[in-house]
């Protein structure tokens, strides 16, 4: 069978809705309202960037409830032998977190910019200065050698 049979057809883009995009119904109310204003704001259309978004805010979601969490039960819990661990969430919600910027980044968008909790003092650029200057120091240039490398 011959590819001249079947019509060239160039790939377009199509908005999906002629209106604004529903939120998914899963979405909770934060989600939801997230998504329809980043929606609105950026005027998103495509289904790949809607798509990208939805999982965007399934993984916001998933961080938030990790964080109530953590919140109502502490940074820590006690293990069957009464020492402290780190709470469980803290690693799933450092993940859904990452998750969630991942996709604003493939979305080509800037994350809620919020206030640092710690903030580094003017002083701290020096000393950072050094430290890289003293690690390069420390490494040796040069072919490794058995005299450079034996211990007298």
């Amino acid at each position: 069978m011959s590819t001249s049979q079947f019509p060239k057809v160039l790939p377009t883009r199509n908005p999906i809705r002629s209106g604004p995009v529903p939120p998914p119904a899963h979405l909770e109310e934060e989600e939801a309202g997230l998504f329809k204003s980043i929606v609105n704001e950026f005027r998103i259309d495509d289904a790949g960037s809607i798509e990208l978004l939805v999982t965007a805010m399934e993984a916001h979601a998933r961080c938030r409830v990790c964080r109530e969490t953590i919140n109502k039960e502490g940074m820590t819990v006690k293990d069957r032998f009464g020492v402290l661990q780190p709470h469980p969430l803290l690693k799933t919600e450092a993940s859904a977190r990452g998750q969630y910027l991942a996709a604003l980044r493939a979305l080509n968008l800037e994350p809620p910019q919020t206030e640092p909790s710690v903030r580094l003092s003017p002083h701290s650029a020096p000393i950072r200065q050094t430290f890289r200057s003293y690690r390069s120091a420390s490494v040796q240039k040069g072919p490794r050698t058995a005299k450079r490398w034996m211990v007298k």
